[in-house]
């Protein structure tokens, strides 16, 4: 009766212990019986990036003016990262920046969960955390820069680089150009810093860029748009059973048409009836949309050249299309734009972190040409920064990169 006392107590203070002492009083004696080694534990796999960026959000402190004020600065050039400020904002954001880099070093698919089945209603309010996050990562990249820590300062880059391509991984035209905006930030940062660095950290960057998954296209992002088209012909398609849906589509034609009315209540019932008015339109000229998205993808894997071509003709065949349809072609043009701009900044920074043997001259930059026209890249590097850019304009200008400080 003790000895079986004892064994109850061995198990109640430690039950895997207990669980070995019938086993273990009869061992060495006569046929006993050989306790099975403890089964293999199944090794831990990385969680869902979107989940741990959620959990940075979440540890962020709400960031005030002055501190929005001292990212912006830093990112600007205009406040040094070694000053007293940017420390204590980097110690007191110190828990969500460990979680975003742990994020974006996760090897498992991002999944956002967006609900595309609630169409342009679809709340994503995890674009503009997490475009706030790679900007205060940016800095923390900069204060290692300036406390000569390259190494340091290019991880963190990479982290950036990483929630770039998540941010688009639901690929729809808004994801894919907040995708665009946050790399192209952070190859202005390393830019900054690239006389800095031997050739030997300039071909390491290289690499590792090379190494990194691509970006998402506009031709992923278009494929993704179809989901909001299938809401809005499931929506057309059942405004005349349902007042709740009748009430739906009014809201999303006076969001898509910019009809947000601040008046008195007979204005805002203008603004209901001329959306209305756009939705009947729109449900005529279902078919018309379709085929434009169909020709915006096709356009969309095209070189810039042919790509403006095929835009004219899209611009020329909605002269008398709705103003819904006319509405789809802006976003789809500043996504491509950004596309492009971000193929060249790539180039241009390669160019500068793999000098020719003769080094870097003015001029024509040997064997760097941008992505819209294939000219040669202009170097000026007459003073700090030198600046990099392309012969042709872009949007009125010349595109450019800033290379040093």
């Amino acid at each position: 009766m003790l000895k079986i006392a004892v064994l109850a107590g061995i198990a109640l203070v430690a039950p895997s212990l207990g669980a070995q002492g019938p086993a273990a009083s009869s061992a060495g004696g006569a046929g006993a019986t050989p306790v099975p080694p403890p089964a293999k534990k199944e090794k831990f796999t990385d969680s869902n990036p979107a989940l741990l960026y959620w959990q940075a959000f979440a540890l962020l402190p709400e960031l005030k003016q002055p501190q929005l004020k001292i990212i912006t600065e830093v990112l600007e050039g205009r406040l040094s990262a070694s000053d007293p400020s940017v420390g204590t904002l980097l110690g007191s954001t110190r828990r969500a920046l460990e979680r975003f880099a742990r994020a974006a070093r996760g090897t498992q698919p991002c999944v956002w969960g967006t609900t595309l089945d609630e169409g342009p209603f679809a709340p994503m309010p995890h674009l503009t955390k997490l475009q706030q996050m790679c900007r205060l990562a940016l800095v923390q990249v900069e204060a290692h820069y300036a406390s000569g820590e390259l190494e340091k300062a290019w991880t963190w880059t990479k982290h950036v680089h990483a929630a770039a391509r998540h941010l688009a991984a639901e690929p729809l035209l808004i994801t894919t150009i907040t995708q665009q905006g946050v790399e192209q930030q952070a190859i202005r940062t390393t830019a900054r810093h690239a006389l800095s660095l031997d050739t030997d950290h300039g071909q390491a960057i290289i690499g590792d860029m090379k190494a990194m998954p691509p970006l998402h296209t506009v031709r992923e992002a278009l494929t993704g748009e179809h989901a909001m088209a299938d809401w809005m012909r499931h929506m057309v398609l059942g405004i005349q059973n349902s007042p709740e849906n009748e009430q739906a589509m009014l809201d999303v034609a006076q969001s898509l048409l910019n009809a947000q009315s601040q008046d008195a209540d007979s204005s805002k019932s203008a603004a209901a009836k001329q959306a209305l008015a756009s939705m009947e339109e729109w449900k005529k000229n279902a078919e018309q949309g379709r085929e434009l998205q169909a020709r915006a993808e096709a356009a969309s894997t095209k070189p810039w050249k042919d790509y403006q071509a095929d835009l004219k003709e899209m611009h020329a065949s909605l002269v008398d299309a709705g103003q819904v349809l006319k509405n789809t072609l802006p976003a789809f043009e500043g996504a491509m734009r950004k596309q492009f701009e971000t193929q060249t900044l790539h180039i241009m920074l390669f160019a500068v972190l793999q000098p020719p043997d003769e080094g870097h001259l003015n001029g024509e930059m040997k064997g760097a040409v941008d992505s819209f026209e294939g000219k040669a890249l202009m170097l000026n590097r007459d003073a700090v920064p030198w600046v990099i850019s392309t012969q042709g304009s872009m949007n009125g200008r010349p595109l450019k990169l800033e290379i040093g400080r």
